[in-house]
């Protein structure tokens, strides 16, 4: 550009854009704040206009979107059944943590098969809920998911541990779940942690 200045104003703005996060993520998350019950009734101070900044959120210091968000402890309001699709808004959504939450299932029709369009989620932690086999079975259409923690859940069947190992994961922990039957240690070998 010729022109310094419009340069510099250029430069300026996607400072200022980027330094909080977008409207439409924010109205997201109070969608999200308003469908779960908090520990001891009491939900993340989220009042501030620039959600970057309220806790159990983390955002992209360039693009000012959601990549992490904290909901251990937090109970899906509809009777332990998750709305998958409540987190599709977050594109660039790295790291979703719903641990000891509770959660049973999902809803028909969000389903954990609806987040293969999240294809930046590599760490899904959903230890410690009421989930079994077949409603974790989505999960192995998520391609970009690298460490999905599932311990401490309903899960027994060896068939479920075979198609999970077959995903291109870096962590898989299954701790807690009274699996049945046997994991070869040649189907989990590309795992730094089983």
């Amino acid at each position: 550009m010729r022109n310094p200045c419009i340069w510099c104003c250029l430069v300026l703005l996607t400072l200022v854009v980027c330094d909080s996060c977008l409207h439409e993520e924010r109205k997201h998350l109070m969608d999200i704040c308003d469908a779960f019950l908090w520990p001891a009734g009491n939900p993340p101070d989220w009042s501030s206009r620039d959600c970057c900044r309220w806790e159990r959120v983390t955002c992209s210091s360039i693009t000012g979107r959601v990549t992490a968000l904290d909901l251990d402890a937090a109970y899906p309001s509809w009777y332990g059944l998750l709305n998958c699709s409540m987190f599709l808004p977050f594109r660039e959504l790295q790291n979703l943590s719903l641990g000891n939450a509770g959660i049973a299932g999902c809803m028909p029709g969000a389903g954990f098969e609806v987040w293969s369009n999240l294809r930046q989620l590599e760490i899904l932690d959903l230890s410690e809920n009421e989930l079994n086999d077949s409603s974790i079975m989505p999960l192995v259409g998520l391609a970009s998911l690298r460490s999905p923690f599932l311990g401490g859940n309903a899960i027994k069947n060896d068939f479920t541990v075979q198609r999970l190992s077959k995903m291109k994961l870096d962590i898989l922990d299954l701790s807690w779940n009274g699996i049945f039957g046997n994991i070869s240690r040649g189907m989990a070998s590309h795992l730094k942690f089983l």
